[in-house]
């Protein structure tokens, strides 16, 4: 039978072409169709020969052309069939490429042709079928599609639910991949799942050396940070003793000054009372008093730019026992109770520092009406003492400030005999 068009088989509408049927099968709904030689009727344009397929394409190009002589005819044009469903394969592959690209915003490429050949089918049922009647090509199919559970049964259903669809009156090509990878032996089963095995093992072994790296490397990282924060920390211990080191530096030179101003008042004093103050003597005390006002202006200070060398650096002990004595100077507004609790410690300590064997020396009862109307009345007094190295002791006797023999440190007790002398002897003392 010469195939000259396709007819739908719900609504009986002769179609020329496969476009045409995939037109006609989206507005309609319609999935029925079969090869007909019936050749659809058209209206050839006798002034410029287009062909017309319906009225309507005929109004259309009457109203666009002004031309209205047609003739009817018949479309003696076989169709292709095979071409046609291609035709079709590839004009929705190429919609569904272009939707594809506008939802990524990237190109599609167009996918590569692989090799098609014939599958290995089950010739015994392939042949149940072709003794039952059915055409080979469709046979074929129904065999493919029903490989899952091959049986007579499913394949004549399936045969029955597709009778008059075109497409699988086409040979039936797979891909040649396809194939190969349906009928392994079972000796390329089991080396197919040994390579797997050993693909997904080098996997896990990888991912754990990448683990393994990230973990080493957070290890590093974190070690710095803590390097990081401990030279921050020293950085910034230094920082406080060099601070220290200047404020009592700077006590010291006002302390000097103090001095000198007096001792300079005093002799001027016994001059003028003697009657031996000059014009002369008045000018170099008004240059010393400009002096005293303006550091800078001094001799000294204008060759302070020679070197000098830096002061041993202070240590956290002595820092502590400075702290100490400043907070006995400064929380303290009676400056009675300053003194006399400084000149008590100031005994405490020379007491130890020359008999460091006698424990008398090294054990201060808290109770003793002497400790505590000289020392514990002034803040920060016993902080002096635990600085030095005295701890809390409570006995059946009763409760004490203990220096144990093996805390006892001459060069600490050095250091707060010298700070409690500056604390003593300067009025500058724990002001800066």
């Amino acid at each position: 039978m010469s195939v000259k068009s396709i007819k739908c088989n719900l609504c009986g509408l002769v179609l020329m072409n496969g476009e045409e049927v995939k037109l006609h099968a989206d507005q309609s709904g319609h999935a029925q169709f079969e090869e007909s030689d019936q050749a659809p009727t058209i209206w050839k344009c006798t002034i410029c020969t287009k062909p017309c397929r319906s009225l309507t394409e005929k109004d259309i190009h009457t109203k666009r052309t002004n031309h209205a002589e047609f003739e009817e005819t018949e479309w003696t044009k076989s169709i292709d069939i095979v071409a046609d469903i291609k035709q079709i394969r590839e004009a929705s592959a190429a919609e569904l490429r272009e939707e594809m690209s506008l939802l990524t915003n990237k190109p599609v490429p167009v996918p590569k042709q692989e090799e098609m050949v014939e599958p290995e089918l089950d010739q015994s049922l392939l042949g149940q079928l072709e003794e039952m009647g059915f055409a080979r090509v469709r046979a074929q199919h129904a065999v493919y599609n029903c490989r899952d559970s091959p049986s007579l049964e499913s394949a004549v259903t399936w045969l029955a639910e597709q009778d008059g669809n075109p497409e699988f009156d086409v040979p039936l090509l797979v891909p040649k991949s396809s194939v190969a990878s349906s009928f392994l032996t079972p000796e390329e089963t089991a080396r197919k799942i040994e390579e797997l095995r050993l693909k997904n093992k080098a996997r896990r072994e990888a991912e754990e050396k990448q683990e393994a790296i990230r973990r080493e490397k957070e290890r590093i990282q974190s070690g710095r940070a803590v390097n990081e924060m401990r030279k921050a920390a020293e950085d910034l211990v230094r920082k406080r003793e060099l601070e220290a080191m200047k404020r009592e530096k700077e006590e010291e030179r006002l302390a000097k000054i103090k001095m000198k101003q007096t001792l300079r008042r005093e002799r001027e004093e016994r001059l003028k009372a003697a009657g031996q103050w000059t014009a002369e003597m008045e000018a170099e005390s008004k240059r010393l008093d400009e002096e005293d006002a303006n550091p800078s202006h001094r001799p000294a200070a204008r060759s302070a730019a020679q070197p000098t060398q830096s002061r041993p650096s202070v240590t956290s002990e002595k820092n502590e026992l400075r702290e100490a004595f400043v907070q006995v100077k400064k929380e303290n507004a009676d400056p009675n109770v300053q003194t006399v609790a400084i000149q008590t410690l100031q005994a405490y300590i020379s007491n130890i520092a020359k008999n460091p064997e006698e424990e008398k020396f090294r054990k201060i009862n808290t109770a003793n009406n002497a400790f505590k109307t000289r020392v514990a009345v002034a803040h920060g007094a016993v902080r002096v003492l635990e600085a030095v190295g005295f701890q809390s002791l409570t006995t059946e006797e009763g409760t004490f400030f203990h220096l144990p023999r093996d805390r006892v440190d001459g060069a600490v007790l050095t250091r707060a005999l010298q700070i409690a002398h500056d604390a003593l002897s300067n009025p500058y003392f724990g002001v800066l």
